[in-house]
């Protein structure tokens, strides 16, 4: 027998699946069940559900804690018009992806495909319940998600948009708490957080940080053509003195020199330590 937790649990991921899925204008039938075509790429209703489950957790985030999410507003938009907008983007986002990997002739050889089944099995087994609840199966997350951010790899290491010296960062959305994506996972399994299964903190380890910039201030962002990608460029410096300083700091590390903190801090400039 199904626990009552359990029944309640796919009920809600049925009721949000269709709010999610009110605006979706799709071919949807026994027969025929794709959300979106380009060439003779399909990309499944699964897959753009899954987008539109990704989108709502953002949104999730963004709106005050006293409201209903789709009842929301974000920067004066309605919940449920910035969901189907963010949605899109993604999708967009994914055919740019197929566009540019085709365009570059660009292949997935044998060690993307194994990357692609690991990337789908390391998060599947977690979020199989709700996902199947809201209508996504496994291929349709794989490729979602394993699939398109392998492809995302190899279309930015082929250097889709380099001219020499860039970094490519991709818009990840809003971050999201470990506590929060702890207490969903314990909920999704049919349990309690905190009554059923303790969640403990532990702390920070040596060298953790709570948070991790992608990017320096003064290395900037500059936007390409696709929304969700991004292009940073690396802070200049002299080649030649920088390997003379990383003689004098192998120097002084070989040497236990005491001042190597301050060889360290001519070789970063933003390193900060004690005592000098």
């Amino acid at each position: 027998m199904i626990p009552m937790r359990k029944l309640l649990q796919k009920a809600a991921c049925a009721l949000l699946a269709l709010c999610l899925c009110a605006g979706l204008t799709a071919c949807y039938n026994e027969e025929d069940t794709w959300a979106a075509k380009s060439g003779d790429d399909v990309m499944p209703i699964g897959a753009y559900i899954y987008y539109l489950s990704s989108a709502y957790a953002e949104a999730g985030d963004l709106v005050s804690a006293n409201e209903k999410v789709l009842q929301g507003e974000i920067d004066g938009q309605s919940v449920k018009d910035w969901v189907k907008e963010r949605a899109l983007a993604y999708v967009g986002s994914y055919y740019y992806i197929r566009d540019k990997f085709d365009e570059l002739g660009l292949t997935l050889a044998d060690e993307d495909l194994q990357a692609i089944e690991n990337g789908t099995s390391a998060y599947w087994p977690y979020y199989k319940d709700g996902m199947e609840a809201m209508g996504i199966s496994e291929e349709s997350f794989k490729k979602a998600y394993a699939e398109h951010n392998v492809r995302a790899q190899l279309v930015l290491q082929a250097g889709a948009y380099a001219k020499g010296g860039e970094i490519f960062v991709l818009d990840m959305g809003e971050p999201v708490r470990i506590d929060d994506m702890a207490r969903n996972l314990i909920k999704l399994s049919g349990y309690e957080p905190d009554v059923d299964i303790p969640i403990v903190y532990t702390g920070l380890r040596p060298g953790e940080k709570l948070f991790e910039e992608c990017l320096r201030e003064e290395e900037g962002l500059a936007k390409t053509e696709n929304n969700l990608i991004f292009i940073g460029k690396p802070i200049e410096f002299d080649e030649r003195q920088f390997f003379d300083q990383l003689i004098d700091l192998k120097k002084t590390a070989y040497d236990d020199d005491p001042d190597m903190k301050r060889v360290v801090k001519e070789l970063v400039p933003s390193y900060q330590y004690s005592g000098k």
